[in-house]
């Protein structure tokens, strides 16, 4: 009479459910890798554009005697009026 192992499970061999998931996340990653990375690695460029202008722009502000504050509030509205005409934070708007 056969004995059964309790590590049965490490010598099961087939196609189980385990092979339908790793075929579905494979195919739902390509889709990712294609479509939506494009999409977020260009809002990322532009998000750190727009941060490196801003530092600039509250840097010479406080140069020339502005309160930080004051420097930085009238940024923060600049940056946002021009996140605003940018078509990488518009994809999901109608």
């Amino acid at each position: 009479m056969p004995k059964f192992s309790t590590r049965l499970w490490l010598y099961q061999h087939g196609a189980g459910l385990g092979t339908l998931f790793r075929r579905l996340a494979s195919w739902v990653v390509s889709i990712f890798k294609k479509h939506a990375l494009p999409i977020i690695e260009s809002g990322i460029k532009t998000v750190g554009q727009e941060a490196l202008d801003s530092i600039a722009d509250i840097a010479k502000n406080l140069i020339s005697g502005k309160n930080l504050k004051d420097a930085s509030s009238d940024r923060f509205i600049t940056a946002i009026e021009i996140g605003k005409k940018t078509k990488e934070f518009c994809y999901f708007e109608k």
